[in-house]
């Protein structure tokens, strides 16, 4: 019998949004055949943890981003802490309760905003090389230079993250005005904090997603497991 089927014997175990503890503790009962759909539904599968009394304010906002941005809202999900209702990332700030100014951090499925993403951070990259653009800041030049080197790495995982390409150019604004009429959408539909931002990283395909999420995810475990500051 696939041990999976001891979730069945503790209910705090399919608890869609569990403690912390009973997280990891759960994981020990779950095979390593199963835990990407066991995470699916904990961590990036249906109602967000912040929005479990308000499910259709969270279609609305997927449709939202989906109608103005032409995606399809089943490939648009949130995850992180306000996913599952504490910090997934390495300790020490795994376990920690989300927050009314925690980020929302959206995750888009699309292979044609993917490429259009690509495309503007390779012109961002030849306008910067070619002295057409420069930060206006020294301590932006600071994360230029860094994703500079991370952008091309991430892009051959089949990801980009939004934020890391500079605010000039249209799809890029486009996309940050979406996020952030999603924002100030959220702030007053469900009372959160008025410094909430959302953020969005565009993968490639799902494939890609499941991949990094894994990734991220078994880093993290690892970690917690070892007790790791």
């Amino acid at each position: 019998m696939s041990r999976i089927l001891e979730l069945d014997l503790k209910s705090e175990f399919i608890n869609k949004y569990p403690t912390s503890d009973v997280f990891i503790e759960s994981l020990e009962h779950v095979e390593k055949a199963f835990l990407p759909f066991y995470l699916r539904y904990h961590v990036h599968g249906g109602i967000p943890f912040f929005l479990k009394d308000n499910p259709f304010v969270y279609e609305k906002c997927k449709q939202f981003i989906a109608d103005r941005l032409s995606l399809n809202p089943r490939d648009i999900t949130i995850i992180g802490s306000r996913a599952i209702g504490f910090s997934m990332s390495p300790p020490p700030k795994f376990g920690n309760a989300a927050r009314d100014d925690s980020d929302m951090d959206f995750s888009i499925v699309s292979e044609q905003l993917f490429h259009e993403m690509k495309n503007v951070f390779n012109q961002w990259m030849a306008d910067y090389n070619e002295g057409k653009i420069s930060p206006d800041k020294t301590e932006k030049e600071k994360y230029w230079l860094s994703n500079k080197e991370t952008v091309p790495k991430n892009l051959n995982r089949g990801f980009i993250d939004n934020y890391k390409i500079p605010n000039r150019y249209p799809i890029r604004k486009k996309t940050d005005w979406v996020l952030k009429d999603i924002a100030r959408y959220l702030i007053k539909e469900c009372s959160l904090h008025c410094n909430a931002k959302a953020s969005a990283r565009i993968y490639k395909d799902w494939d890609s997603f499941e991949k990094q999420f894994m990734i991220n995810f078994m880093d993290m475990k690892s970690k917690v497991s070892k007790g790791v500051k």
